[in-house]
């Protein structure tokens, strides 16, 4: 396992590092409508060290707590976050790495995250303070720069040394 390490950047970023498949939950990506999500959001959530959770509260982050449904005793402490590719002054920066290399994420195939398996994932995070016409407000944490490395299938790492040449193999033109 991991050992996942949080840091207080300039300007109150967050860095998070080395978290894992089981670190990120409750994935959408895709930004699909559901009960959880009417709005059609693109987020995932942070499972996050109940040991660090009041260092980034104090720090203005919002950290959620539940009690944990294994332990009584211990909380399970979460932060959501948005990813917002509609910024154009704060687009996010998303590699994806595998060991055929790297691909650059973007809102038309961020959406396969949803399913993927996360052998390691770097992120950075920055507040967002929001309001609105009728007075309400808060903040949520925004998606800086993310990145990934999936973890890969048996018959992946098998074929990740082979390169497609040219030739396609057909006998007959397309």
């Amino acid at each position: 396992m991991n050992d996942v390490s949080y840091k207080i950047l300039e300007g109150n970023k967050l860095k998070i590092e080395n978290l894992s498949n089981r670190d990120i939950i409750y994935r959408n990506f895709s930004g699909r409508t559901s009960q959880f999500n009417k709005n059609g959001n693109l987020k995932f959530t942070i499972v996050i060290d109940p040991n660090v959770a009041d260092r980034l509260e104090k720090a203005g982050w919002n950290i959620k707590r539940r009690p944990s449904k294994n332990d009584e005793n211990e909380e399970f402490c979460t932060l959501e976050v948005r990813v917002r590719f509609d910024l154009s002054f704060a687009k996010p920066r998303i590699r994806q790495y595998t060991r055929s290399g790297c691909v650059d994420i973007n809102e038309d195939n961020v959406g396969n995250f949803d399913n993927a398996e996360f052998e390691t994932a770097d992120v950075v995070l920055r507040q967002y303070l929001w309001s609105t016409p009728a007075g309400d407000s808060g903040v949520s944490a925004q998606l800086s720069e993310m990145y990934v490395r999936l973890q890969e299938g048996v018959l992946e790492s098998k074929w990740a040394s082979i390169n497609p040449s040219e030739d396609d193999g057909l006998p007959f033109d397309m």
